[in-house]
């Protein structure tokens, strides 16, 4: 059933029981999966109302401020959905972890058995530019578009089976070097909370997260062949630690070729060498660097570099 993107929430209240949404919370039985994980409330709006109220909205079209703020026929009163979001004491990764894990078991079963499923790793920015005032609001840098930018970093990681993909964890992080933070956590919460948790993970670097980060979903119950990951997180340190839980993959070629040593041309940069070669060899020991370091598969893009990666490994095996 469709529904317009300018209904207010009262009339979205009266599709929900019929729609795919209350079909999802009734089959994953979300609601008790959220009293398991913390989340709940004594008096006034029940958790479940609030909880598929705001998963509907992404899919209508619309946000928190015209479904209820500016809504004056809004029965649900803007206090009761941002308290409910900055509850410090909700555990929403133990949540999100036990909800993906009945998610990605339902798709198990519509694929065949031979199938493949991996875990990814992955960063993400998020730019907030007119924030001022966000707790850890940091100078960040943008990988994809290679400028600093005002914000955050999401630190994900996902299932996927080739068609399909499941976020199981994440991580929200500001910047570890305080002279990048814009703002400083100001509220004082619990340091046993949730919260306060959150707050000195968002503050760490990201390849210290990887490691409990997969440890937390395989200890679950994730179910993955390979671990894939992007080439800036192939330290040898970190491979190391990570090929005892997983097969790493490395996207070597995708990431080594954004290099400036990979594309600058022989105008830009005269003594780095000729510029047809100098990327396949960048890419070459990009490749080299990482399987040293313990990397299972290298995803390579130059037929050249392909070919001499190769030759490589037989010389290494002898």
């Amino acid at each position: 059933m469709k529904v317009n993107a300018t209904h207010d929430i009262q009339q979205v209240n009266t599709v929900l029981p019929t729609s795919k949404i209350t079909l999802f919370f009734k089959q994953f039985n979300v609601v008790n999966l959220a009293g398991r994980c913390g989340i709940s409330k004594t008096k006034g709006v029940s958790p479940g109302t609030l909880l598929m109220t705001l998963v509907s909205l992404p899919f209508l079209g619309q946000n928190i401020f015209r479904a209820v703020v500016s809504n004056p026929r809004c029965d649900i009163g803007k206090d009761a959905v941002y308290d409910f979001l900055a509850s410090s004491r909700f555990s929403w990764r133990r949540f999100l972890l036990r909800l993906a894990l009945n998610a990605t078991a339902m798709l198990d079963g519509l694929t065949h058995k031979d199938r493949e499923s991996v875990l990814i790793l992955d960063d993400t920015a998020i730019e907030r530019p007119r924030a001022k005032k966000v707790e850890l609001l940091a100078r960040i840098f943008d990988h994809c578009e290679g400028r600093f930018l005002r914000g955050f970093r999401m630190l994900t990681l996902a299932w996927s089976d080739g068609a399909s993909l499941v976020p199981l964890d994440f991580a929200l992080l500001s910047s570890a070097d305080p002279c990048n933070r814009y703002q400083n956590a100001v509220k004082a919460v619990d340091r046993r909370s949730c919260g306060a948790k959150r707050r000195r993970e968002a503050t760490t670097k990201s390849t210290a997260l990887l490691v409990p980060m997969l440890r937390r979903a395989l200890a679950a119950g994730a179910k993955a062949r390979y671990l894939l990951m992007d080439s800036w997180f192939g330290f040898p340190a970190v491979i190391c630690a990570l090929c005892p839980l997983l097969p790493v993959i490395c996207m070597v070629g995708q990431e080594s070729w954004r290099a400036k040593e990979a594309r600058a041309s022989a105008e830009e940069q005269p003594t780095w060498g000729d510029a047809a070669t100098r990327g396949i060899f960048w890419e070459l020991a990009t490749a080299v660097s990482l399987l040293q370091a313990g990397s299972d598969i290298m995803v390579m893009r130059h037929p050249k570099a392909a070919v001499a990666l190769k030759e490589k490994i037989t010389s290494l095996v002898g």
